[in-house]
């Protein structure tokens, strides 16, 4: 069996502002905080006319959390590479003060037009008063290794990014528009700025400044050429030449290379079997270099009766859980498996299995045959697929603020799809689609009659499958290639990102 286009399996069922003076020379990194060196650090600002332990709160910071990881998902495709930032989770701070302190005055009008007035002394109190107690806002400008994104409650329609004077790093400030915006509190449309797209867009904007981006027109560029211009085009625009000239190299240290690996599992005679394969630096896994296959691992550790039928694994957008389920006797379970925080999971953290649910629940008739789901769209949307009968259906889940799967706003079911446009022939056994890291390609394998089939599917700007785009599926792969015996029964597979 070639390796290097063998079907991926997966995962084993264990299934610039004015107002602050530069310092005077650049300094030199002292790192004198709790975070990781060269970071990205979230912020929620809560002034004293909110309580921090709210609800209304707490839905914001978790609006927050999901957007600031749907940036770091852009900037590693956009970038075109598998670099990206490393993440913070949010700090949600109550302020010394209410909002009069920082120079914030709600004059009674629209917060979302013109009722909120913003002194020149905001920004500075703001990062005085986080720098006083242990947050890398140095009012001075000169310290390095932080690029802090400060999220204020009550500053209306603030929006700006700095890059430090004298220190490699930099903070943004954004204040309700997005705030509400990401929490869903303003809906796209209802002000031509609104939304939690255009306003995810708007903080991945300010973030490229503090990461020292200007915005086109400074050197002459179009501002359709880059977030850094049309940021409402997000998540469509990226970043042009002039943009990843500048971050590179002069931002290597907060852009470390993203290492990781596909877990492959299978199943076949009701025996597991997994391996882990490396990933290239531009994110598609060098079947090469994969290991040996581990296992095999006994059914008879899994809950339910009857054959192993199907697997489908995926990590939810916030990066926190990963979510395995199976199915077998027609019956289907499902677990939680806590995430480390380099990205590996905890096996040890895993929840019991729930279940089972009952194949009654799914379109279609006759036995489940196949399943697979695969998180897309910068981490917005869930893909589920299932075969039962040789035939195929499929449903979109939007993933909630925290990055959790909206389950009440899933789409019906779309299908049937017949076996008869797949290459091969007998009965589909198996399917999986993995999304490469890089985020511009989906690859996607079925077995069917003891056969096994691959092809690509490049992924739109908005990161959607382009299935019109999609290559031809490849030579038959032959299940003598695999440990084991009896036909495939499953596969499935995970991406992990290991971050330094």
């Amino acid at each position: 069996m070639n390796l290097r286009s063998a079907i991926t399996w997966l995962c084993l069922a264990f299934v610039g502002l004015s107002g602050l003076a530069p310092g005077a020379a650049r300094a030199a990194p002292t790192f004198p905080y709790r975070w990781p060196d060269y970071s990205v650090l979230p912020i929620f600002f809560v002034p004293r006319d909110w309580s921090t332990s709210s609800g209304d709160v707490q839905a914001e910071a978790a609006a927050i959390r999901s957007a600031m990881r749907e940036i770091q998902g852009y900037y590693r495709v956009k970038l075109g590479s598998m670099r990206t930032f490393r993440l913070n989770d949010v700090e949600v701070v109550q302020a010394d003060g209410f909002k009069e302190a920082y120079g914030i005055t709600w004059n009674g009008r629209n917060i979302y037009a013109d009722g909120v007035e913003v002194n020149s002394s905001f920004e500075g109190a703001v990062v005085a008063e986080l720098h006083r107690r242990g947050y890398p806002t140095p009012p001075a400008q000169n310290e390095s290794g932080y690029s802090v994104v400060i999220f204020v409650k009550g500053a209306g329609g603030w929006a700006g990014g700095r890059e430090l004077g004298s220190g490699d790093g930099g903070w943004a400030i954004l204040g309700d528009w997005a705030i509400d915006s990401l929490d869903g509190s303003v809906p796209e449309g209802a002000y031509w700025w609104s939304g939690r797209r255009l306003q995810t867009g708007a903080a991945a904007h300010e973030l490229g400044h503090v990461f020292g981006l200007p915005h086109p027109d400074a050197y002459g560029g179009s501002f359709a050429s880059s977030v850094m211009g049309n940021w409402w085009e997000f998540p469509t625009i990226g970043f042009n030449a002039n943009d990843i000239s500048l971050l590179f190299p002069a931002k290597n240290a907060f852009f470390p290379s993203v290492p990781g690996y596909l877990l492959q599992g299978m199943w076949r005679g009701n025996q597991g079997f997994s391996r882990t394969v490396p990933l290239n630096s531009n994110g598609v896994p060098n079947f090469g270099a994969a290991s040996g296959w581990s296992g095999p691992v006994a059914i008879s550790g899994l809950p339910g009766a009857g054959d192993m039928q199907g697997q489908g694994d995926f990590i939810f957008s916030n990066g926190r859980t990963m979510m395995q389920s199976m199915w077998r006797g027609d019956q289907g379970f499902t677990r939680t498996v806590s995430m480390n925080a380099d990205g590996s999971p905890n096996w040890a953290a895993a929840s019991a299995w729930s279940g089972p649910a009952l194949l009654s629940g799914l379109p279609g008739s006759g036995s489940l045959q196949a399943s697979e789901a695969v998180v897309i769209a910068f981490g917005r949307v869930l893909r589920q697929s299932f075969w039962r009968g040789n035939q195929g259906f499929t449903r979109t889940v939007p993933m909630n603020m925290d990055g959790t799967p909206n389950w009440a706003a899933a789409s019906a079911w779309s299908g049937p799809t017949s076996s008869s446009v797949l290459p091969g022939s007998g009965d589909v056994q198996s399917l999986s689609e993995t999304l490469y890291p890089n985020g511009q390609t989906m690859l996607q394998g079925i077995w069917r009659g003891n056969q096994g089939f691959t092809r690509t599917i490049p992924m739109n700007a908005d990161g959607t499958p382009n299935f019109g785009a999609a290559s031809a599926w490849s030579a038959p792969i032959a299940l003598s290639g695999l440990p084991g015996s009896g036909s495939i029964q499953s596969q499935t597979d995970v991406v992990y990102r290991l971050f330094p």
